[in-house]
C-alpha cells in the first residue's frame, strides 16, 4: 500500500516554482527598487529630485563615502557620539519646536534656514509646476529663535566675500543672508553672514543662511559642490556621519515592527513567510474535512479473530510454518473427499493420487507442492510474495482436483 500523498507530484513541482519566482522577484526589486515606497513629494526636502530638494545633496554624500542616516525620528538621539545634525529649511511648526528643544543632546547642529516653497504639478506630484521665495518673515522667525536680535536680508548681484578658509564663496544668485548681534561669523562678506555660530544656552548652534547652494538646482553651479564639503568638514572630525533630519518636513515616522513587515521591500517578504506557513500547515494537516474515528485495535467476531491473528504471525516471521499446515489440511481435505482407500500405504496413496492428476490432466503435481512446501519450512526462503503465490496454487490444485480443469 502506498503512503498518502499530501500532494501530487505535479502540484508539488508547481509550488516550488511558486517559492523560487517568488524568492528571486523578492530579490530583484529589492535591488532596483530604489525609492519604491517613498512618499513623492517636491518640497524642500532629501527626498525631492526637484529643483529645490536635497535629493543630490543626499547622493552626493554617498558617492563620497560620508556616513549619512535620513532620520524620520529622534534625529537628535541619533546624532549623540559625534555625528552632525544637520536640518535643512525647517518648516516652522510643532515638529521643527520638538526637534529644536532636543538639540542640547546632539554633539554638534547645523541650521540651514528656508528660502523657497513649490508648487507641485497636478499630474506628477514629484515634478515643480513653479518655485517662489517665502517670505522673509518665515526664516526670520527661524533665525530670531538662536539669535533674537538678528534679521535677514536678500541682495541682488555679485558679492565680495571675506577671506576664509572653509571652502570656495558659494554661487547663489540673489543670495540670503544674516546681520545681527550675536552671530558669530565664519563665511561673511560686508552686506552680511552667509555661516554663522551661535551660542544657545551654553551650546554652539551653526546657520547657514541660504539653501541654494546645496540644493539640487545649485549644487552643480560654481564651487557649490566644494563648498558644501568644506563645511562638513569643518564641522566634523574624520569620519564622523552626518543626521539629516526629515521630521521637520513632515516624515515622521515613529518605529514599528509590524508596520515594517508591511512595508516595501519587506512586505514581499512577509507575503512568502505567509505562503510558506500556509503550505506548511497544509502540508502537515494532509487531510480534509472532520476527524474519522480511529479503528479499534482488535476487530470482534471470528473475522477480526483471524485477521488479528494472521498479523501476529506474520510479525513473528512464522509464514513458512503456516504454509506447511495449510498444506496438509488441504490435502487431507482431497483425500477426504477424494475417498482414497484406508488400506494404501503413505506410496500408495502418492501414486494413486499421481495417476488420478494424469487422468484429470493436472499440470501441478502433489509431489511437486511437497517438495516446494518443506524447501520453504527448512527456510531457504521467506519471500513472502513466493509463499502467498504457492498458497494461490495449492487452492486451485485442490479445487481442479475435486472439480475438474478448467481446460476440460
Amino acid at each position: 500500500m502506498k503512503d498518502a500523498q499530501t500532494f501530487q507530484p505535479r502540484t508539488a513541482a508547481l509550488l516550488i516554482a511558486v517559492g523560487i519566482f517568488a524568492f528571486l522577484s523578492f530579490i530583484v526589486f529589492s535591488i532596483l527598487a530604489g525609492d519604491a515606497g517613498r512618499a513623492r513629494t517636491a518640497s524642500a526636502n532629501s527626498f525631492s529630485n526637484s529643483a529645490i530638494g536635497h535629493k543630490a545633496f543626499t547622493n552626493l554624500l554617498r558617492e563620497l563615502d560620508v556616513p549619512i542616516v535620513v532620520s524620520r525620528n529622534q534625529s537628535a538621539l541619533r546624532a549623540i557620539g559625534g555625528s552632525l545634525l544637520m536640518v535643512l529649511e525647517p518648516n516652522p511648526g510643532a515638529a521643527w519646536e520638538e526637534l529644536r528643544g532636543t538639540f542640547h543632546l546632539a554633539d554638534k547642529v547645523i541650521v540651514t534656514l528656508p528660502k523657497r516653497f513649490g508648487v507641485p504639478r497636478a499630474d506628477k506630484p514629484d515634478w515643480l509646476s513653479k518655485a517662489q521665495l517665502l517670505s522673509r518673515s518665515v526664516p526670520g522667525a527661524i533665525l530670531r529663535s538662536f539669535a533674537p536680535g538678528a534679521s535677514l536680508v536678500r541682495l541682488e548681484g555679485e558679492v565680495e566675500w571675506n577671506a576664509q578658509n572653509i571652502g570656495p564663496p558659494p554661487s547663489i544668485p540673489n543670495i540670503q543672508l544674516m546681520r545681527g548681534a550675536g552671530l558669530e561669523p565664519l563665511i561673511a562678506s560686508e552686506e552680511g553672514i552667509f555661516l554663522a555660530r551661535v551660542n544657545v544656552d551654553g551650546k554652539e548652534i551653526y546657520l547657514l543662511s541660504d539653501p541654494d547652494f546645496l540644493a539640487n538646482h545649485g549644487l552643480k553651479k560654481g564651487g557649490n559642490a566644494r563648498l558644501v564639503m568644506g563645511i562638513l568638514d569643518y564641522l566634523r572630525d574624520g569620519d564622523e556621519g552626518v543626521v539629516l533630519d526629515e521630521t521637520v518636513h513632515g516624515f515622521l515616522k515613529v518605529p514599528s515592527l509590524w508596520r515594517s513587515l508591511l512595508e516595501f521591500p519587506l512586505v514581499v517578504a512577509t507575503v512568502v513567510a505567509l505562503v510558506a506557513m500556509g503550505l506548511l500547515t497544509w502540508a502537515a494537516t494532509g487531510r480534509f474535512g472532520p476527524l474519522q474515528p480511529l479503528a479499534p485495535p482488535l476487530q470482534p467476531g471470528h473475522a477480526g479473530l483471524i485477521e488479528n491473528a494472521t498479523r501476529l504471525l506474520f510479525t513473528t516471521g512464522h509464514e513458512a510454518e503456516i504454509l506447511q499446515r495449510y498444506w496438509r489440511v488441504q490435502l487431507r481435505d482431497v483425500l477426504h473427499a477424494l475417498h482414497v482407500p484406508a488400506r494404501l500405504g503413505e506410496r500408495e496413496t502418492r501414486e494413486w493420487l499421481a495417476r488420478l492428476e494424469i487422468a484429470r490432466g493436472l499440470k501441478e503435481r502433489a509431489e511437486a507442492f511437497e517438495n516446494e512446501v518443506a524447501f520453504c519450512a527448512a527456510g531457504q526462503s521467506r519471500d513472502r510474495r513466493r509463499l502467498l503465490k504457492l498458497a494461490r496454487r495449492i487452492y486451485l490444485w485442490k479445487r481442479e482436483l475435486l472439480n475438474g480443469s478448467r481446460r476440460r
